[in-house]
């Protein structure tokens, strides 16, 4: 599977490789259930890096997923973008699912990303506002 869900100590970390199809997307959403499991709160960091654009049915299965995740205890996300397309795609997804105070995006060109990230995540450090 194109996907990697790693537990990490402010909740997961998924890594993309390439465009997810619906099915792919799906068991992704699986193994992001498992590794919440039954944590109240908890924080997410999608690396798109090496993601390419979805197709429109799985984008739907993505946005059930961050729909799912506001629903049960996500406080930030951090969403690793290096191409204008896959922010335009994540962005109008976003917008969808009014994940806006939840979701920031670092831009993998700035060297600083990870550690602005993680300040994001753990401390609620806002990027936006430095």
């Amino acid at each position: 599977m194109p996907v990697t869900t790693v537990a990490t100590s402010y909740g997961y970390r998924c890594e993309l490789d390439g465009a997810l199809s619906p099915a792919e997307a799906r068991a992704w959403f699986e193994d992001i259930k498992r590794m919440v499991g039954v944590k109240r709160s908890y924080c997410q960091l999608i690396d798109l890096r090496k993601s390419s654009t979805h197709p429109p049915d799985t984008s739907a299965v993505i946005q059930e997923i961050m729909q799912w995740n506001k629903a049960h205890g996500m406080q930030r996300s951090a969403i690793i973008l290096a191409s204008a397309t896959m922010k335009m795609q994540t962005g109008r997804m976003t917008r969808n699912t009014a994940s806006e105070n939840h979701e920031r995006f670092f831009d993998a060109s700035d060297p600083g990303w990870e550690k602005k990230a993680i300040a994001w995540l753990e401390r609620a450090v806002d990027p936006d506002k430095q």
